[in-house]
């Protein structure tokens, strides 16, 4: 076999595998493997119109860039099976919760006790109504003028409640993070609140990773830049950022 026709079939065999992978990378993974598809389909090009001419650097770099595209496969398409992931392999299940009638001191307190920075807001019967962050605490109680304990939740908590079920994947709970600038979404199922789940724990899940981190390290960083953004028609001071 000349250098060209080995050069040529490599390149089809790394194609071919790569097609078989695609379908499980996120978006942004998506756009990267155009750029590497690009590349393939130039030198492919290349080696096609050069006739007999192939040399040992035409097959070299075309070893580097079949190396190139296997790496990339193997770091995203992990990084995407972690992500992948039912929510409940790593969620909070012993759920610390308040009411709406309770005071903020109360739910001041639940936090301070369990030290845990939201809680979700539950009926007697369990559904959610809220949630509320230590953040909430405090604004409603600069913002009212009032003691803690002559506040209650409801005054302070958030009802535009996004949540996860615990069958979803992890990444609609980053997902979930990143839209609604949160760093903790529960995890509900009928109404009621089965655990929740933290960008901490999503990246305690990364770091124990060895092969797909960088990757989902990405997604990671993505999302946090999203939640550490000021919300539109509002600064966001270093304060606020460091939350």
């Amino acid at each position: 076999m000349s250098i060209k026709d080995e050069a040529l079939a490599e390149l089809a065999t790394v194609r071919d595998e790569a097609r078989l992978h695609t379908h499980l990378l996120s978006m942004d993974a998506h756009k990267r493997w155009e750029a590497l598809e690009t590349e393939l389909v130039s030198l492919e090009r290349k080696l096609t119109q050069s006739g007999e001419r192939a040399t040992d650097s035409v097959l070299a770099s075309t070893r580097e860039l079949a190396q190139a595209v296997v790496e990339f496969f193997k770091e995203h398409v992990q990084s995407e099976a972690a992500l992948s992931t039912p929510t409940s392999a790593i969620m909070s299940r012993a759920v610390q919760s308040c009411s709406p009638g309770d005071s903020l001191n109360r739910a001041a307190q639940i936090m301070w006790e369990f030290n845990c920075g939201a809680l979700p807001v539950v009926s007697d019967e369990g559904l959610i109504f809220g949630m509320i962050t230590d953040r909430d605490v405090c604004m409603a109680s600069y913002t009212r003028g009032q003691n803690l304990s002559a506040l209650t939740v409801d005054h302070a908590m958030s009802r535009s409640v996004k949540a996860c079920s615990a069958d979803e994947p992890i990444r609609r709970a980053l997902e979930i993070m990143e839209q609604s600038q949160v760093r903790r979404v529960p995890v509900i199922e009928a109404g009621k609140v089965v655990g929740i789940v933290a960008l901490a724990d999503i990246a305690r899940l990364v770091e124990g990773k060895r092969i797909g981190r960088a990757a989902a390290r990405d997604a990671l960083a993505k999302a946090l830049a999203a939640i550490s953004q000021a919300p539109p028609g509002q600064a966001l001071n270093p304060a606020q950022a460091a939350e």
